[in-house]
């Protein structure tokens, strides 16, 4: 995974180890009072009633004080009530519990049965009997938790599958360790680990936790949300004085009862109806659902009007909590403020109809300005460390104006130097200026010595930096990326062939002269060339298990081997080529991750009267079902530096230049095909035209199109 600055012995440092710590003195009081309210020896007598979330005195439940008021013995906040695998609904009458079972009182009996046998057997140190209790199953990270309360030296404070994977990965532990299917013995294969390292004798297993998420916290993403404290921020001072944010639709009730986002949804469109428009429904409901969304670490940017930003937090522990002693805006998420953010920005227009939204990375270095940027890491940049890291090459695919090239080069920059030990490598994405001068480092052959590991042959003279880019086209060849015969000036006028690398081949060459060093290869469009033919017989050493192994090449009869070390993420525009029409052996030897349109991008925008959120969303339901979705229409055509398009002229502009002839393309002349998508009002199918006068004006095409795809956005709740 991600390597860090540091290593563990040195994160050590970082660990405050003293007993008056805060974050150890709420461990222990949290740990102790959990003990206290639920002894090991009450649970065979321990009631439903006491276990259970969702009745009317559930903040003293069992279940309660696990997710809600213990985040220091480790965090299960958030997501899905049914990881307590028992628990009252709020959004109707009844029991939500396993459908195996008649009842909730069944249900309950062969879970408290098989809690007392998880800690019986962990009390003879028997943990693989455990991963044998079917119903305790469901809920791992309950079973983990519950399990460090009682046996703490046993159990790491660490439940989340994902997390206790990517630390073993971290530690260089053997695969069967890494893809173990139990939690638990995941979580033992880590202790383990971790008690052989000589940096950490004697720790106790919360200050592992802690020294595990000083050196390498998979936690990568930070959501940016802004949020308005209600109208014209009236409970701003609430918000600032007590530490929390807070919006309003209480109707919905607590977020955190909710067995889903789907139950919310329901439970949302029953109680505001928005004068029956679905899509207002699921864009108000998608701002609050998510508040319960928010992680410690996320950050808030809470304003006033259009133009005012009067601070910004990070959310902290317990994150989002239904305050039930407010008298309105119930809905709150813990909040550690910073107040000198404040000041007055460019107006955002759609603040004036979203109560929640997301912040681009441009507002974001606005807001910030010349104080330590925030580190803010689009999450997506995880599942492609992740997959290429396991896979050794990776291709974005999606529509077009999805951002898969604008993505892959932040991602090179961001993983490379995370990869080479740099310092600031999350705060480079925060700074255009910052990251355009890193691309260019990375791809000179020209680093600092101290990012060089000793040469080890003749080949390291080879001039290639550790990030190169190519783009592939119908023409592109073997020639040009393994190696080739290529015509030369020879005397008196004339031309000859001489043997040439291709710049794979000039990219594994310095990988294995410098094999400490990892390797990037970008291909743009990969799939507008004919990559079997282009890669021939390298297509098999791409796989993992067959890096280092040699072949013959037929040309310059050199031996070669593609080294561990090299990287290839390409781009995939599925609307030129579908991933279904890769040929099969390089779809093997791949990782794929989509990217799809975000809509969200645009959440609250207008131009004139037209919403951009239901103009991308209304053509993309319609190109999706026509076309197939790999041909919808991406997010970037809606934006301007990372912001969505504000004036009439300017979207008018990208409307007819850029998005009605891929339309047009799409539909192959099929006028009628084109009228489906964009209207009737602007498409004439019977006499094949377009309505030119409609087009020319802008402010009658945009019009046009508000009319056909319903009216912009509503007021903030």
């Amino acid at each position: 995974m991600i390597k860090s600055n540091v290593t563990l012995s040195e994160a050590t440092a970082q660990v405050d180890r003293s007993p008056a710590n805060p974050v150890a003195e709420g461990y222990r009081s949290q740990r102790a009072e959990i003990q206290k309210r639920f002894p090991l020896d009450k649970w065979p007598d321990m009631s439903l009633e006491d276990y259970a979330l969702g009745q009317p005195a559930a903040e003293e439940t069992y279940c309660h004080w696990l997710e809600y008021k213990s985040p220091w013995v480790g965090s299960i906040r958030g997501g899905s009530a049914r990881k307590h695998i028992i628990y009252k609904r709020k959004d109707r009458e009844g029991w939500y519990f396993p459908n195996v079972f008649s009842s909730e009182r069944d249900a309950w009996g062969r879970l408290r049965s098989e809690f007392l046998q998880a800690f019986e057997l962990a009390g003879r140190g028997d943990w693989e009997g455990i991963d044998e209790l079917e119903t305790l199953a469901v809920g791992p990270a309950l079973k983990l938790k519950s399990l460090h309360l009682y046996f703490p030296g046993d159990i790491l404070p660490v439940y989340s599958t994902a997390h206790l994977r990517h630390f073993l990965r971290s530690l260089n532990r053997p695969p069967e360790e890494v893809n173990a299917s139990s939690v638990v013995a995941l979580n033992r294969f880590l202790l383990a680990a971790l008690r052989r390292e000589p940096a950490v004798p004697g720790w106790n297993t919360e200050e592992l936790q802690r020294l595990l998420y000083e050196w390498r916290d998979p936690r990568l993403t930070r959501r940016v949300l802004k949020i308005a404290p209600g109208e014209k921020a009236r409970f701003w001072d609430d918000c600032l004085r007590e530490g929390y944010i807070c919006v309003g639709w209480d109707a919905v009730g607590d977020l955190s009862q909710f067995e889903s986002k789907a139950a919310f949804r329901a439970r949302f469109e029953e109680a505001y109806l928005y004068n029956g428009l679905l899509a207002q429904q699921r864009r108000k409901g998608n701002e609050l659902w998510a508040l319960n969304e928010l992680e410690p670490g996320d950050l808030v940017v809470a304003n006033r009007g259009i133009g005012h930003v009067l601070a910004l937090g990070e959310v902290v522990e317990p994150g989002y909590r239904w305050a039930d002693e407010r008298p309105e805006y119930r809905h709150t998420v813990a909040v550690k403020w910073d107040t000198t953010y404040k000041q007055s920005v460019a107006p955002q227009k759609s603040w004036a109809t979203v109560t929640v939204a997301r912040v681009s990375d441009t507002l974001l270095e606005t807001i910030v300005g010349k104080k330590p940027k925030p580190v803010v890491v689009d999450g997506v940049y995880r599942r492609i460390a992740a997959g290429i890291e396991r896979k050794g090459q990776l291709i974005l695919y999606g529509p077009p104006g999805t951002g898969k090239t604008y993505q892959a080069r932040r991602f090179a920059v961001w993983w490379l130097l995370n990869q080479l030990g740099r310092e600031g490598a999350d705060a480079v994405l925060g700074d255009s200026d910052r990251l355009r001068k890193a691309e260019r480092e990375l791809s000179s052959s020209q680093l600092s010595s101290r990012d060089v590991p000793k040469q080890t042959d003749s080949a390291a003279t080879v001039s290639v930096g550790p990030l190169t880019r190519v783009t592939f086209h119908p023409s592109y060849a073997y020639e040009d990326f393994i190696e080739g015969f290529r015509p030369h000036a020879g005397g008196a006028g004339g031309l000859s062939l001489a043997l040439e690398d291709g710049v794979f081949k000039r990219v594994c060459r310095a990988a294995q002269a410098n094999p400490g060093r990892p390797y990037l290869l970008l291909i743009d469009e990969i799939n507008r060339g004919n990559v079997a033919k282009i890669m021939g017989e390298l297509l098999t050493l791409l796989e993992r298990d067959k890096r280092g192994l040699t072949l013959t090449l037929p040309q310059s009869r050199e031996t070669f081997s593609v080294p561990p070390n090299v990287f290839l993420l390409g781009t995939m525009n599925t609307a030129d080529r579908s991933i279904k029409l890769l040929d099969a052996a390089l779809r093997r030897r791949f990782a794929f991750i989509e990217c799809m349109p975000d809509s969200e991008l645009v959440h609250g925008a207008e131009v004139g009267d037209l919403g951009l959120e239901d103009f991308l969303d209304g053509l993309n339901r319609r190109i999706a079902k026509s076309e197939g979705r790999e041909k919808q229409v991406g997010h970037s055509y809606l934006l301007v530096d990372g912001r969505p398009v504000e004036e009439v002229e300017e979207f008018a502009a990208r409307f007819r230049e850029e998005i009605l002839p891929l339309l047009q393309e799409y539909c192959y002349d099929d006028y009628a095909m084109l009228a489906k998508f964009i209207g009737s009002e602007l498409v004439d199918a019977d006499a094949g035209t377009l309505d030119a006068e409609k087009l020319d004006d802008a402010e009658q095409l945009v019009a046009a199109l508000a009319r056909e795809f319903g009216g912009g956005g509503v007021s903030p709740e």
